[in-house]
């Protein structure tokens, strides 16, 4: 049960990484993933055991084999490109996804000599920045967050958060206590535990006040403030009250609200227009968005009208015009008119 829910919880990380443009999707077949595309061709043999999203072309995988007399097999883990290309990467103990062309690698130390640190690689596999991080992000708009943590034994000395570029270099100093990624020019920064936003010269431009913040999209952000959410613009001016128990961040000028345990959409302005009725929901993307009513997941459009009814016990976004979902144990793709391209147990 736990590994069908890490695994269905992967897809759904998959989909939701809006970023697609192989338009592969992944399928389980005799226990091994592989690949499909659109029309739900099987592109990319299943011969995979693990595998991350898809992002700049590219998916982190691993091969390897569970051996019935309890041994296993060498695993072997790298990147998978759109044409079903492997290239080992296996000389990193850990790898993270590619973004605008650098993908962050992790190397460990040995013992107390060298310290465990994050660098990051190009598109060929060839190490640009050194692993010198002691935690890093990924690239957004040409920066990447990294955090620099000097220690005595088990004493932290100090610990920072700074931006570099492309080159490696730090662009802004390390002087945060915590960072996030860009987003429309602006990323979430902490200092003294509340949260605010700076620019790409590393300015405060929204005095950090906020408990919880979300990233800009739409030319808003979701923030939270005594322990509700609301949204902000770019200059900081609160536009939506925080009013809400949780919030989505806006997609297609909508954003999902929580109003006592039920899901709605507000606009830009915070106008409510899709009623607060919904259990789940995920956010619209390709103009659907998948909702929870009555225990069963379907898909409505930004008028909230039904496109596809509510018959499915799992849903995600739309990714592609692409969805998955699931009836009882039975996994299907459908399309935006709801028919099967691809079904699996």
């Amino acid at each position: 049960m736990k590994s069908s829910i890490l695994i269905f919880f992967l897809l759904l990380i998959t989909f939701s990484s809006n970023i697609f443009p192989q338009k592969l999707y992944p399928v389980k077949i005799d226990g091994k993933y592989g690949f499909i595309n659109f029309e739900g061709k099987l592109i990319v043999q299943p011969e995979y055991i693990e595998f991350q999203l898809f992002s700049d072309g590219y998916v982190v995988v691993k091969k390897g084999e569970e051996l019935s007399n309890g041994t296993s097999t060498d695993f072997v883990s790298g990147y998978l490109n759109a044409d079903g290309t492997f290239r080992e990467q296996d000389d990193y103990d850990k790898l993270g996804h590619y973004s605008e062309g650098f993908a962050k690698v992790y190397k460990k130390g040995i013992g107390v000599f060298t310290k465990s640190k994050w660098g990051y690689i190009d598109t060929s596999g060839t190490l640009v920045i050194p692993n010198e991080f002691y935690n890093a992000g990924d690239f957004s708009e040409g920066l990447a967050w990294v955090e620099k943590k000097d220690m005595f034994l088990f004493i932290v000395l100090s610990d920072t958060y700074g931006f570099i570029d492309k080159n490696g270099k730090i662009v802004i100093p390390y002087q945060f206590d915590g960072a996030g990624n860009f987003n429309e020019g602006l990323a979430n920064i902490t200092l003294n535990d509340k949260k605010g936003f700076i620019n790409k010269r590393g300015e405060i431009v929204i005095e950090p006040q906020f408990e919880n913040v979300r990233r800009f999209s739409n030319g808003r952000a979701a923030v939270m403030l005594n322990r509700k959410w609301g949204f902000i613009n770019k200059e900081g001016t609160l536009i939506v009250p925080a009013t809400y128990d949780e919030v989505r961040t806006f997609t297609d000028s909508l954003a999902a609200i929580s109003i006592s345990g039920k899901w709605g959409f507000i606009n830009l302005s915070g106008d409510l227009v899709i009623e607060a009725k919904y259990d789940n929901m995920s956010g619209f993307n390709n103009d659907l968005c998948a909702v929870k009513i009555d225990n069963k997941w379907g898909y409505i459009n930004k008028k909230g009208t039904f496109v596809i009814e509510p018959k499915f016990d799992f849903a995600s976004i739309f990714s592609d015009g692409i969805a998955q979902v699931r009836i009882d144990n039975i996994y299907y793709y459908i399309n935006r008119s709801g028919d099967v391209i691809w079904s699996y147990n």
